[in-house]
Order: structure tokens, then sequence, then C-alpha cells
């Protein structure tokens, strides 16, 4: 073999790879509310439907296995997601279910995009716990407002 060749082949090996570059995995630039925004149901109790959101990028490509986490934005006693971490699937979406606190007023969840807590890539869900009306149903008190009270089922005092 000649070793003009062999001296060559290396030194052209060695240059390719330093052009080689592989693509980066997508970045997560939007993550959108499918359903389940809006919802209202009787404090301490799950809601009717899911909260589903899709994660995509920059060119609206539905990105799977994407890490998302769902919280309440404020302080809700006895308020539950389930699961609240979890990963997009194939088609870059995650649902989860939502059990609202014991306090009735607004509940608002966030979900967000999980690598990065400061990240701009999130969306919000507008959920209000309501106290149950006697005979079923739900209130939202005689001026449409929701009360701010714990329903426990016991007397609050309030003269309800």
């Amino acid at each position: 073999m000649n070793p003009f060749h062999s001296l060559l082949v290396i030194s052209l090996g060695t240059g390719c790879a330093a052009d080689l570059s592989l693509p980066s995995a997508p970045t997560p630039a939007r993550l959108a509310v499918v359903s389940g925004n809006g919802q209202e149901a009787t404090a301490g109790t799950e809601l009717p439907q899911p909260l589903v959101i899709k994660v995509t990028d920059a060119s609206g490509t539905p990105l799977p296995h994407v890490p998302v986490v769902f919280g309440f934005l404020q302080d809700v006693p006895d308020g539950r997601i389930s699961p609240a971490a979890l990963e997009t699937d194939s088609l870059g979406g995650a649902s989860v279910r939502v059990q609202l606190g014991s306090v009735t007023g607004a509940q608002p969840v966030e979900a967000r995009v999980d690598a990065d807590p400061a990240s701009d890539v999130k969306a919000t869900f507008d959920l209000t716990a309501v106290r149950e009306r006697a005979g079923g149903g739900h209130d939202r008190g005689e001026d449409g407002d929701h009360d701010k009270e714990k329903v426990e089922g016991k007397d609050n005092g309030s003269g309800d």
C-alpha cells in the first residue's frame, strides 16, 4: 500500500468528522390546550373531562416523549392531579384527570414542558369548584360569584 494513500485517508477522515453534525432533537415550541378548559364541578369532586394538551415544535409537528408536568397555580386543599408528570404520546398529546380541591372558587391548573421551569412553553386551564346545591347540581350563589368557603357538609355560619 502506498504510504501517501494512508496519509490521505487519515487526513480526510479527520476533516470530515469535524464537519459532521447530527440532527438535534426537536425543541418544544408550543404547548396547546386541546380540551378540558373552562370546566366547573362541585368542590372535592373529579372533573367530568380530562385536561388534554398537545406539544409541537416551531413548525407545528407533534413531539412524542416530551416530559410534561401539571400543577395547581395556587394552594388547593385536597386537590389532586393524576398523573402530575408524564410524557407526551406518539402524537404529542398528554391527558390528566383532576379532582378539584375542597374550597370553592377558581382553581387554575398549569401544564408546562418539564425541561425548564422558567420556560414559556406552557398553558393554563381555568377550572372552577362550586358548592353543591341542595337537591343536586351546583350553585354559584345569588350574584353569580363563587363562594370561597370550605366544603365539608358543615354549617359555615354564613346563614346559607
